[in-house]
């Protein structure tokens, strides 16, 4: 009976170790370009980092053999750690593991939570989201949402590498919303470029054949 309530009670141990394990559930913000300054906030959970005399030791970036050292970070409480980042221009474009690196909890790991990607140009990011492209992922088609009073130009399709793959001058349109068909665009992840008469918006998209 005492060996079935000590095997219950290592049992016990293990589900509850399971269920309170630590990792890292979000960054913020999730992307950069090349050459770019940033500087993070990595949100943990079930973590004491301890923000007076932190066991976190190091944060990085890290894609196959490519690892991108924070060049200044902080606890601030349990949970968060607070990561400067200058991405350099020679890195791989692509998606990167966060890692948090602590003397009590080893290396936790966001397992392709950050995104690097090539600048198609330093015009103005779409970070207010008033722009909307969807679906994303994209198969055949794309619908591009633009915001009231917005008065398009041109529509670009950039790939990773910066190569225009679609472009079309848009003379007159008929309410908010641009229709591109996708049938000679190969899977892949790319730039949305909208061009307006003030500004130019750039949004990212999947595109999935």
């Amino acid at each position: 009976m005492q060996h079935k309530i000590f095997k219950l009670t290592i049992l016990g141990v293990l589900i509850s170790c399971q269920l309170s394990a630590q990792s890292i559930i979000s960054i913020t913000p999730d992307s950069a370009f090349v050459g770019s300054n940033i500087s993070t906030i990595i949100s943990s959970k079930n973590t004491m980092f301890n923000p007076s005399s932190t066991n976190v030791y190091g944060v990085d970036l890290k894609q196959a053999s490519t690892t991108i050292n924070a060049t200044s970070f902080f606890v601030p409480n349990d949970t968060t750690v607070n990561a400067d980042f200058s991405i350099p221009m020679s890195v791989p474009i692509g998606y990167y593991d966060v890692n948090v690196h602590s003397t009590v909890y080893g290396t936790l790991t966001l397992s392709g939570g950050f995104f690097i990607f090539f600048p198609v140009s330093f015009e103005h990011f779409d970070i207010n989201n008033s722009i909307k492209v969807f679906p994303n992922p994209a198969f055949n088609n794309i619908q591009v949402e633009l915001p009231e009073f917005t008065t398009p130009t041109e529509i670009s399709i950039i790939n990773m590498v910066g190569e225009t793959v679609y472009q079309k001058s848009i003379n007159h349109l008929s309410g908010n919303n641009i229709y591109i068909d996708l049938p000679d665009i190969t899977s892949g992840i790319y730039f949305i470029k909208i061009a307006t008469n003030h500004h130019t918006f750039i949004k990212r998209c999947v595109i999935m054949k």
